[in-house]
Parts: structure tokens; sequence; C-alpha cells
């Protein structure tokens, strides 16, 4: 259980991202843990079963009294044994997900007109992994279907160089709900380092048309779709992180070229 808990801490930091309380993270290992001791208690009495019969059709005397009211016990005395044991992980997955007044990320900034830029909560070191993420985005976009938005114009990818400093921009247009009010935007998301040389990620939209305080309510939901494919990129596995990257590396590849 304890390896298995090391193993799962990026998932439960994403849980716990995503809004997950420590009970219910106590209560996920605890059950995980409880589901383990039945079913190999369960397990385990088939298999001494199946062997004592075996060995007993070889002619050779391995008795097993199957109506033996000491079975049962021997059953729930493993379970609790492996409850007690998912106590201890189940208490380091509660210091994990420290709980907070505050269990939503709060939008930094205001608009300030008909523009709004919002830093995302991501930095890097690696321009391969913004131009990565990028392109992950650019395939969610594609292929998203919700009520909270509607992409009208298919993503583009632009990767720009000056002065020794990589920007990559997605571009796309974005409709918002409540859909008849005909609300638009201009929506940028930009990958661009930072003085101290980190890579910073933020999202930049124009309202095109509709009613402003329509859009702020709407384009709330949207950005807050793209934190949450923002934690679920840090959940891919290395392979797959590698394949988006690729597609990234060959935006910027064409750009030297031109």
């Amino acid at each position: 259980m304890i390896g298995s808990l090391y193993e799962k801490r990026k998932e439960i930091g994403i849980y716990a991202s995503l809004g997950l309380a420590p009970t219910h993270a106590v209560i996920m290992t605890f059950s995980e843990g409880l589901a383990y001791s039945l079913i190999g208690s369960i397990l385990g009495y088939i298999v001494a079963c199946t062997i004592s019969f075996t060995v007993q059709l070889m002619g050779l005397s391995l008795p097993i009294d199957i109506a033996s009211p000491y079975l049962p016990m021997v059953l729930v005395f493993s379970i609790v044994v492996s409850g007690l044991a998912s106590i201890y992980p189940s208490l380091e997955t509660f210091k994990q997900v420290t709980p907070s007044l505050r269990r939503r990320w709060k939008i930094p900034t205001k608009p300030r007109g008909n523009e709004w830029y919002i830093a995302l909560p991501f930095t890097s070191t690696s321009l391969e992994e913004s131009l990565g993420f990028l392109e992950y985005l650019s395939e969610y976009f594609e292929n998203v279907v919700t009520k909270d938005f509607k992409v009208d114009s298919r993503p583009i990818m632009e990767v720009r160089r000056e002065k020794e400093k990589c920007t990559a921009v997605l571009s796309l247009v974005v409709r918002l709900p409540p859909y008849d009010a005909a609300i638009s935007e201009l929506v940028k998301v930009i990958s661009a380092p930072s003085r101290d040389g980190r890579i910073t990620l933020g999202v930049r939209s124009e309202l095109k048309t509709g009613k402003r305080h329509l859009w702020i309510s709407g384009h709330r939901g949207f950005i807050d779709h793209i934190r949450k494919q923002l934690l679920m990129w840090k959940g891919l596995k290395r392979e797959e992180k590698a394949l988006y990257i690729r597609r990234g590396l060959r935006h910027l590849r064409e750009r030297h070229a031109t």
C-alpha cells in the first residue's frame, strides 16, 4: 500500500488541484486497502480448497473442513489486519491533500476595456515542454464538445523568434454562452520567456462581439477549461508528452526554415 501511495502521488496531487477534499482522499486510499484485503482473502481461501482437493485426489491426506467456524474468523481477522495496515497510507494521503479555504484557483487579473490577459499557473525551464502543451491544447480545442464554449475557427499555431527569444502563440476564435447573445472573442494562448529565463503561459483575449458583462462571465468558464487541461498535461506519461513535444518542435523548425 505504501508503494502504491508513492506511485500515485502525482495523481493525488492532480485530484487535489481539481478540488478533492482530504477526507475523500482518505476514503479512497482506505477503500483500496480494504478491497485488496477482501480479494486476497477470498482468493487465498479458494486456492487452499483447490490444493486440498487436488492432494486428496492424488491419494494423500490433507483434509480441510469447509464448514469450520474458524474459517470466517480467519477471513475477518485478515481483513481487519489489512484494514489496520491501510491506516498509515491513508494518513499520508490526508497530509498530501492540504485543505484550503479557497478550493478553486482564482483569476489574478481583471479585464481592461475589451481586452483581458490572464497569467496561467504554469512555469517551465523548457521551451520544448511549453510547445508540447500548446500542441496538446490545440488538439483539445479541435475535438472538444462542451456547453461552456464553442470553437469557431481551427486553432492556429505560430512560433516567433526575436533576439534569440522564442514566443509561441495559439490563436482561435471562441463563442461563449448565452449563444443567442452572439458573444465571440479572439483568444491567444501565449508561451513566452520571462526576465528570469523561465517560460510562462498566459491567455490574451479580446471581445469581438456581444455585451461586455456577459463576455466576462463566460470567459471565466473558458479559462477554467484551459487550467484543467494544464493539470491533465502534468499528469500525462512521458511518452505521451514526447509526442506533442515533437509536433511543437516541428513548428519551430518550419519557422527557422522560412
